[in-house]
């Protein structure tokens, strides 16, 4: 069997060692990454990337871009740093984003990876504004909550400093600036004819992200429902294996994010409101499985032309059918 050769950038930050624990016992690749003990002085991050297949980015933003300064031939690329936002031709990384999406992925040359609170605000709202439910009149507000590793996801922290974190309350309103990459990617793919407002909160829990969306009647066009958007999301995502649309009530003990942690899941919910006129949508996902690495290893799979669920748990296994 020829191997593929994938190049993993940022192997260091907890999306890197996530990805590469999932890949490392594929049989049909052969990873790769910049060493600095190994490798400083003799070969460079550059010639390392340049003689792969793929080159999977997992650093912060600006250190990816500059590696893809360098990189207009040589690999295809798969991006979850959002360096890709900076420009140039890109294909969102969602499978599900429409039913063509995967085909656009499997010929892309540069693939960009929505974050967590991006690709669940992108997966509840796109398919509203994509057949034309939502009117432009009103506002969208976002609120988000997600574990402390989304703060981590460009950085190298030992497990004394990681532990030492999840023993302290950290709940915090992130501001404006360090929510800039979410909203460039909602509206990059959604392209909203309105404002998109965007609240995100940093949680006392290591992993996981949960995306609220209100949703009242006046949001919506004069022929359309909160019944029929509900409905539309359904039927949207009815034949995806990994993402899950839940109508009614809220569940009992609430939705739990760290229930789909280690996952490929991304769990919808439609959701009643305080009245008629007002609804939910919610949802919940793991910021370093469906939400960085895992959609990577998708995206990775389609365009080795495999089943874009192939071996997503690090190991062979049948594929969901």
């Amino acid at each position: 069997m020829l191997k593929r050769k994938v190049f993993v950038d940022g192997v260091e930050t907890p999306v890197g060692l996530t990805l590469w624990g999932l890949l490392r016992n594929r049989s049909d690749l052969e990873l790769s990454c910049y060493e600095p003990f190994v490798h400083e002085g003799r070969v460079s991050r550059i010639d390392i990337a340049r003689e792969a297949d793929f080159a999977i980015l997992c650093g912060n933003a600006s250190s990816s871009l500059e590696l893809l300064g360098h990189l207009h031939e040589g690999p295809r690329i798969i991006d979850t740093s959002g360096a890709y936002l900076s420009g140039g031709d890109v294909v969102c990384g969602l499978p599900e984003f429409f039913r063509e999406n995967s085909a656009l992925i499997r010929e892309a040359r540069v693939v960009g990876i929505p974050n967590a609170v991006a690709s669940a605000s992108i997966s509840l709202l796109h398919p509203l504004f994509e057949a034309g439910y939502l009117a432009p009149r009103l506002p969208i507000s976002i609120h988000a909550v997600q574990g402390y590793s989304a703060l981590e996801a460009s950085e190298t922290r030992s497990r004394a400093e990681t532990a030492a974190r999840a023993e302290r309350a950290v709940f915090r309103t992130l501001q404006t600036t360090s929510i800039d990459r979410e909203l460039r990617e909602i509206k990059r793919w959604t392209r909203p004819p309105q404002a998109i407002q965007l609240a995100t909160s940093i949680g006392n829990f290591a992993r996981g992200t949960a995306v609220h969306i209100p949703l009242f009647q006046s949001n919506l066009t004069p022929h359309h429902t909160l019944e029929d958007a509900y409905s539309l999301l359904e039927r949207w995502y009815l034949d995806s294996c990994h993402v899950r649309v839940t109508r009614g009530a809220t569940p009992a003990d609430g939705i739990a994010v760290g229930e789909v942690s280690d996952t490929n899941i991304l769990e919808l919910y439609c959701l009643p409101g305080s009245s008629e006129e007002s609804g939910l949508l919610a949802a919940r996902l793991d910021n370093l499985g469906r939400g960085s690495a895992r959609a990577a290893i998708q995206a990775l799979n389609i365009m080795l032309d495999r089943r874009a669920d192939f071996a997503l748990d690090g190991c062979l296994q049948p594929e969901c059918r």
